[in-house]
């Protein structure tokens, strides 16, 4: 009994990361202050600046202010963990437990990966009488219930196999595919026991996020744990049409959550520790970065075309201020990645993807939120192509976008490029021939940095000739649609 009352796990915490991650939202908050007050004193200064690109710039800095307020949580007290499973309790004393497993189109979902998924849950190290499996077949495919009769005779034998070898390996595509076991076979860590009730919450298209918030809510104790060996076998999209279409339903069903009466910033306040609430706010309003990444990539162009300043001279001690804000950013995050073990390549990746994510994605997510909320659309779940392409796989493999996707998701993209491309060369000019570098440099960097991070959207539109190229036909229509908002922008400037 003595045994059974240790603690399963310990945490260390990482004190050097907390001064660094403290030390850095100081300082950038000091800095937002100030870019505050400057935005704000313009209201009470005579200015020839239109106002309209001014207060949409303004308020998309404090809308990625408000958002990178709420990532503070995650950041507020790093630590590690170190388990110990030989402190588990026997076999007898553990809990029963259900896995379910949901499958829809045997063609994007194919069968012998569903196969997989199950045979791989049957294998868990956990008492067999205590294990329960089901599959969830929402597409009713006679091709599913096949495989599942394959399941059930390949299972006994394959069950026997995993545990009398110690296979940790135990998914079968896995470990028949993969190089010879080299992981140590101690058992890893399970999930801390819990006497009460366990389900999924389908009020949202992202039912795990939302079954997890409502869980904690109720005092649910979670804890984060990345062991070296790898804990789940997962079929990821590989291609950029796959990833837009997914990422546009999670986005969908995080703004279902958070424009609803579950939004965790008011539900959770009072349900969960303040740091956890900013956490999952996070998460429920992460495709509300589609509005100022809309903004930043058109507002700041536009008025850059049209000789409107939206940032100080470089010569006003402000514009250190914008500089600041800016390079903290990135420097947090590269630091946030090279510290988990990721390379240059992958901070570069990461901030190309999430901007293609937010003008794409996001925005067409939260569109269909706010849409079902006022009830003239209504959440569909389509999955997406688990079905590999050898060519696509092929490029994936090379780190090359495959750019076959639906008008729909390239257009605002390739538009954006577009624009930032006029607007680059149009201020180069302005700085060399107007003498006007000092105004209008800041946003001259701006459009360098949209182009130099999308550099591969460009080499997309300019310099591919393959299948995965972008079609020039959406490149032309991206030319009209940046003209049309060209000129129609130039007129509200006049306007405003």
């Amino acid at each position: 009994m003595e045994e059974y009352s240790l603690p399963l796990h310990s945490s260390q915490v990482h004190k050097l990361s907390i001064i660094i991650n403290r030390s850095h939202v100081f300082l950038h908050c000091i800095a937002i202050a100030f870019l505050i007050y400057y935005r704000l004193s313009f209201l009470f200064q005579q200015s020839k600046t239109s106002l309209l690109p001014w207060l949409l710039v303004f308020a998309s800095e404090l809308l990625l202010s408000f958002m990178w307020f709420l990532g503070i949580a995650y950041r507020w007290r790093p630590i590690s963990r170190t388990v110990f499973p030989e402190r588990l309790p026997k076999d007898d004393k553990l809990p029963a437990i259900d896995v379910l497993i949901c499958t829809a189109d045997p063609y994007k979902e194919p069968t012998l990966e569903v196969m997989n998924t199950v045979l791989s849950a049957m294998a868990l190290d956990y008492p067999p009488q205590k294990l329960n499996v089901y599959l969830s077949d929402d597409g009713g495919s006679s091709i599913t219930l096949l495989g599942m009769r394959a399941v059930s005779k390949f299972a006994r034998w394959w069950l026997p196999f995993c545990k009398s070898h110690g296979i940790k390996t135990i998914c079968p595509d896995a470990y028949f595919s993969g190089p010879e076991e080299d992981y140590s076979h101690d058992p890893e860590f399970l999930a801390e026991m819990q006497q009460i009730k366990v389900g999924f919450r389908y009020h949202s298209l992202v039912e795990d996020y939302f079954t997890g918030f409502k869980l904690h809510c109720q005092g649910w104790k979670s804890v984060y744990l990345t062991p070296t060996r790898p804990q789940f076998l997962g079929t990821p999209t590989t291609n950029l049409n796959d990833v837009l279409i997914q990422t546009s339903r999670w986005s969908c069903g995080l703004v279902e959550v958070g424009i609803s009466k579950f939004c965790p910033i008011i539900y959770g306040f009072s349900r969960m520790s303040i740091l956890q609430s900013m956490g999952y706010t996070e998460l429920a309003f992460f495709p509300f970065y589609c509005f100022p990444l809309w903004c930043f990539a058109t507002v700041p162009q536009l008025c850059l075309l049209n000789g409107i300043p939206m940032y100080p001279n470089v010569s006003n001690s402000f514009s250190n201020i914008f500089v600041f804000i800016f390079a903290s950013a990135l420097l947090k995050h590269l630091y946030e990645v090279l510290a988990s073990g990721g390379s240059v390549r992958t901070w570069r990746n990461e901030q190309r993807i999430w901007m293609i994510k937010s003008v794409t994605s996001y925005l067409y997510g939260t569109l269909d939120a706010f849409m079902e909320k006022l009830g003239l659309t209504k959440a569909s779940f389509l999955p997406t192509n688990k079905v590999e392409d050898d060519e696509q796989v092929k490029r994936y493999q090379m780190g090359v976008f495959d750019f076959r996707t639906s008008t729909m998701l390239l257009a605002p993209l390739v538009t954006i490029i577009v624009l930032n491309m006029a607007a680059f060369a149009c201020g180069v000019y302005r700085m060399m021939f107007t003498g006007e570098w000092e105004k209008m440099v800041l946003q001259v960097v701006l459009s360098f940095y949209i182009l130099i991070m999308n550099y591969a959207v460009i080499e997309g539109m300019l310099m591919r000739n393959d299948r995965g190229r972008i079609p020039p036909s959406v490149t032309l229509l991206s030319v009209i649609i940046s003209g049309i908002f060209l000129s129609l922008g130039s007129v509200i400037l006049n306007m405003y």
